[in-house]
């Protein structure tokens, strides 16, 4: 199990972000931390910490900090190649957790998903404390008693949820320190991971959109886009994916399941307004 430490505390207050930024995207994540508007670094530096433990594909961080803005852009989504659920923890302060424009209010013994093929930010008006389990996708859908969607939701207001749900991850570390059989340890992980999920399941008290429902209105949503900006000869995926407030990865995954690419859509849309333009007196 490799273990990483990070914090600001040896820097002057106006390196402090800066480093901060820099070490995060190197260790964790690629995310972007600004100050909350009306915090004046330059007098307040900025002071935070970061243990975060690895093992294998699984990992667990401790994130503090103090009032921030933490963005996944969409060019950081663009760059992840291999999706991974997050789950954030919140264990002091409050924040709040948007994804797919779908905004929720997270306080102590509450936590949310994140994907991380997909934008997302979260927004601390407080010093705070929180924990984020990363956990490979394909892995997690693979064993879970739990349907996932790519949608950010709350899905816990039960502080011992969150406890168990870092036990577990914890468990999973201890026992890959003791055994080396991969048979062994393999059996371990799904079930560590499928506890998780079971987790999840049983403290998920929203009703989420189904994985094919949630297709195909982002699909509506981009055949939304194309026909309003049609007309736009600078149009292309990036625009479309940030309006419709995916990844251009998943965009185009999701025009491939439907056997077309973004230059096929958009030409037909284009050939399908000039056919119509032509039979109008």
């Amino acid at each position: 199990m490799n273990t990483k430490m990070l914090n600001t505390f040896h820097l002057s207050a106006n390196e402090q972000l800066a480093f901060w930024n820099e070490a995060i995207c190197n260790t964790f994540t690629k995310l972007h931390c600004d100050r909350q508007q009306g915090t004046d670094l330059t007098q307040r530096g900025f002071i935070a910490s970061l243990e975060n433990w690895q093992l294998d594909n699984f990992s667990l961080a401790e994130v503090r900090s103090p009032p921030s803005v933490v963005k996944h852009s969409v060019t950081h989504a663009n760059q992840i190649l291999d999706d991974r659920l997050l789950i954030h923890l919140q264990t002091k302060g409050t924040s709040t957790h948007t994804q797919n424009n779908i905004t929720v209010p997270l306080k102590p013994g509450e936590f949310a998903i994140a994907f991380e093929s997909q934008p997302y930010q979260l927004d601390f008006n407080c010093y705070h404390e929180m924990l984020v389990v990363n956990i490979p996708m394909k892995k997690f859908t693979a064993h879970a008693n739990v349907t996932l969607v790519n949608e950010s939701i709350r899905v816990a207001q039960n502080e011992p949820i969150c406890r168990m749900i870092t036990m577990a991850t914890f468990t999973l570390w201890q026992c890959r320190q003791q055994y080396f059989d991969s048979r062994v340890m393999a059996t371990i992980e799904n079930n560590i991971v499928n506890l998780i999920a079971t987790l999840i399941e049983v403290a998920g008290p929203q009703p989420v959109k189904s994985e094919t429902s949630l297709k195909r209105y982002h699909l509506g949503r981009i055949e939304s886009v194309l026909q309003a900006q049609f007309n736009d000869s600078d149009l292309n995926v990036s625009q479309v994916a940030a309006t419709v407030g995916i990844s251009e990865r998943y965009l185009r995954s999701l025009l491939n399941s439907v056997e077309t690419t973004f230059t096929k859509a958009i030409m037909e849309v284009r050939l399908a307004k000039a056919s119509q333009m032509l039979r109008s007196p």
